[in-house]
């Protein structure tokens, strides 16, 4: 009986946080992450609906330049992401402890197009959620997306 009840308690707890998307500081995706092996999934399934809906696209991630690679490799994206120029960069504060031969091509600085940004919203974002973190941490899939 114990069993049932910790496996029953610790089933809710199966989400983890959100993976957000956003463009130019707008809220344009969020996504209930839930613990499983598959950590890029977020990412892949983000950059697909954006590629289809956008085609050309310039994304910032915290692990841009190894991001393009395993986009390159994956077997539905590969094709879609290079038809549409995609490129994956790192936001300009990570990029700075970043590899230097990799900077110039991952580093919005230095990326045609790309202009004056930093590609930090999130850290900006999630600063200023951190008092909702709190009420919403232990809440049920039905009430986070009521909220």
């Amino acid at each position: 009986m114990r069993d049932e009840v910790t496996a029953a308690a610790l089933g809710m707890y199966d989400q983890t946080g959100l993976f957000l998307l956003l463009c130019h500081r707008f809220v344009l995706m969020v996504c209930d992450m839930i613990r499983s092996r598959e950590l890029t999934k977020y990412g892949y399934a983000v950059t697909h609906h954006l590629i289809k809906v956008l085609h050309e696209l310039v994304m910032g991630y915290e692990i841009g330049c190894k991001f393009r690679k395993m986009v390159g490799a994956h077997p539905v994206l590969a094709l879609l992401a290079c038809e549409n120029r995609f490129k994956s960069l790192v936001g300009t504060f990570h990029g700075h402890r970043h590899c230097r031969l990799c900077q110039p091509s991952h580093l919005a600085t230095y990326v045609e197009g790309v202009g004056c940004d930093d590609l930090e919203y999130c850290k900006t974002f999630f600063s200023k959620s951190n008092a909702l973190a709190a009420s919403t941490c232990y809440t049920s899939k039905l009430h986070r997306k009521q909220a």
